[in-house]
C-alpha cells in the first residue's frame, strides 16, 4: 500500500489560504499529473498546476537583456523576479523606481507581471541582477556606485600609507621628549 499527496502549493498557481474553498471530499479531479514516486516509502506526489516550462541556463542570459517576469518573493532590500530561469533575477530597492522606496509592498506584488533589464550576470555566483529603472537611471547609479568604491579604495590607501614625517612632526616629537625629560628631572628634583 502507498500513498498518494496533493500539496497544497500543488493546486494551483497562485497561493491557497483555505483548501476547502478549493477542494472537497469525493470530488474527481481532471489534469492531475504525478510530479514523483518515492519506490522506498511507497509516497506518489500529484500537482494540479501545468508543468513549468524548461529553465534557461544561467549563460543564455545577456546583460541588457530586457525579460517578462513575474515577483517571486519581496524581501526588505529588493524583490525576486522569476524570469524563467534556474536563478530569480533580483532587482534591488533602488533599481524598482525612480521614486524613494520605502517599503517595495507599494510598488511590487507577488506575482505581478513585470519587465526587467538584466544589469548583471555572474556565473561563479550563480546570480542575477535585474533593474526596473530606465537606461539612463542605471548608468547614473553605476557611475556614482563606482566613484563611490574609488573614492573609498583611496580613504583606505591614505590610511594605510605612512607619510614622512614634516618638520612640524620632528618638532612635536621634540616638544614630547622636553616634556618627558622635564618629567624625569622634575621627579628626581622633588624627591630631593
Amino acid at each position: 500500500y502507498g500513498c498518494a499527496l496533493l500539496h497544497i502549493s500543488q493546486i494551483k498557481d497562485e497561493k491557497v489560504e483555505d483548501i476547502s474553498k478549493e477542494l472537497s471530499v469525493g470530488q474527481k479531479l481532471e489534469d492531475l499529473r504525478v510530479v514523483k514516486i518515492d519506490h522506498e516509502k511507497s509516497e506518489v506526489a500529484l500537482s494540479l498546476r501545468a508543468p513549468r516550462p524548461k529553465r534557461k541556463s544561467l549563460s543564455s542570459v545577456m546583460e541588457g537583456e530586457e525579460l517578462e517576469g513575474k515577483v517571486a518573493r519581496i524581501t526588505s532590500y529588493g524583490a525576486f523576479i522569476d524570469v524563467g530561469c534556474k536563478v530569480d533575477a533580483l532587482v534591488h530597492i533602488s533599481r524598482i523606481s525612480q521614486e524613494k522606496v520605502k517599503d517595495i509592498n507599494d510598488f511590487l506584488k507577488i506575482g505581478q507581471e513585470v519587465e526587467v533589464r538584466i544589469i548583471s550576470v555572474d556565473g561563479k555566483k550563480k546570480t542575477l541582477a535585474g533593474s526596473m529603472l530606465g537606461k539612463q537611471a542605471d548608468q547614473y547609479l553605476n557611475r556614482r556606485r563606482e566613484i563611490l568604491t574609488r573614492q573609498q579604495q583611496r580613504q583606505h590607501s591614505w590610511a594605510a600609507a605612512e607619510f614622512p614625517k614634516t618638520d612640524i612632526g620632528f618638532f612635536e616629537d621634540a616638544i614630547k621628549d622636553l616634556e618627558d625629560a622635564f618629567q624625569e628631572d622634575y621627579g628626581e628634583w622633588s624627591k630631593q
